[in-house]
């Protein structure tokens, strides 16, 4: 996400991949055309801040009513139509004079947009009455083209308009996002003057809609899906835990609980009657399907040793006889004989 950031900065939009399989990682995040590059920065830092909810499921779709952001798995450049799209109809209010203006506004934004070289299009439909004037943003994401930008923008528009009479409106689909009110909330016009600054009349980066996803069968689930999220993530850990190695770090010095670890090491601090601090990790692998299991061990290390032999010598063999915890002790070579660094080095690098 950080080479997201740096494009954001100088474009506005963003991508990034990385990866193969199921390891693939791709994000998208873009600001809508009337945002100034300052806003940008910031909006994009607010949706950074509400993706990191959508763990731990694969992907997730961020909409903020300044910019976008998603990422997957898998590649979905491409796509400007999926099972989640939708719409949402805000302030309850009702318009007091006839539709028409309002209708034709979203059309032509919607109409607008895929033509011009940004994707986006702004509308405006005046009306001497307080709050009967109609106000519409429509964007699409810089990875479309201009035949999926229009047939993303004409769904968006046909459910927006779900909407009327109601005074607002949002369409939150998987290419492209629109907006009406009856109270302004588009940026100002850029104004005279070579500085290129676009002044805000709003902050952008207050209503949220988040969707969060995973993609075993690349298929997509709302937050209300919780016991099929759980279901499927059950199978990918299963699944993928045969091939993974925990390592854990068996601390240092352990000077914050001092005297506890005056002889012994902190990861063999007591926990209970049988237990050890030691033993919560080992417990959140082994319950992750995850039976291979190396521990770096440094200060007091003789406690340590002595708690994991204890404890798990003799219970691996339930694993299909593949499950270990050994003990990964420092030591010297004849390239490093400064043992107590080369752990030091493997921390900083975990």
């Amino acid at each position: 996400m950080e080479f997201i950031g740096v494009q954001i900065r100088s474009s506005k939009t963003g991508t990034t991949g990385t990866g193969i399989g199921p390891d693939s990682n791709y994000g998208l995040a873009e600001c809508y055309g009337d945002l100034s590059a300052e806003d940008c920065i910031l909006c994009y830092a607010e949706s950074r801040t509400v993706l990191p909810s959508c763990f731990p499921n694969t992907g997730g779709q961020i909409f903020l009513d300044g910019c976008f952001m998603r990422t997957e798995n898998y590649s979905f450049y491409e796509e400007y139509a999926g099972p989640d799209d939708t719409v949402i109809c805000g302030n309850r209010t009702r318009y007091g004079v006839s539709l028409d203006s309002a209708r034709q506004a979203i059309s032509d934004a919607a109409r607008d947009a895929p033509r011009n070289r940004d994707y986006f299009a702004r509308k405006e439909a005046l009306s001497g009455t307080a709050n009967e004037s109609t106000y519409v943003l429509a964007d699409c994401w810089g990875t479309l083209n201009e035949s999926s930008c229009a047939k993303c923008l004409e769904r968006a528009s046909a459910s927006i308009l779900q909407c009327l009479p109601w005074s607002e409106g949002r369409a939150l689909h998987t290419g492209c996002f629109m907006r009406y009110s009856n109270t302004n909330f588009l940026n100002a016009e850029p104004t005279g003057g070579d500085n290129g600054d676009v002044r805000v009349t709003e902050s952008k980066c207050f209503s949220t809609r988040k969707i969060c996803s995973y993609s075993l069968e690349s298929s997509i689930v709302s937050q209300d899906g919780e016991s099929r999220f759980c279901r499927g993530m059950a199978r990918a850990i299963l699944s993928f835990g045969e091939s993974v190695l925990g390592i854990i770090l068996g601390s240092g010095a352990g000077t914050r609980l001092y005297p506890l670890t005056k002889k012994r090491a902190k990861p063999a601090v007591p926990l209970g009657e049988n237990c050890s601090l030691i033993d919560i990790h080992v417990s959140n692998y082994l319950n992750s399907n995850i039976s291979k299991i190396y521990v770096l061990t440094q200060f007091n290390s003789a406690s340590l040793n002595r708690q994991l032999s204890r404890a798990y010598a003799s219970n691996m063999g339930g694993y299909k006889n593949e499950g270990f915890v050994e003990v990964l002790a420092a030591q010297q070579s004849p390239e490093n004989p400064n043992w107590f660094r080369v752990i030091k080095r493997v921390q900083l690098m975990l």
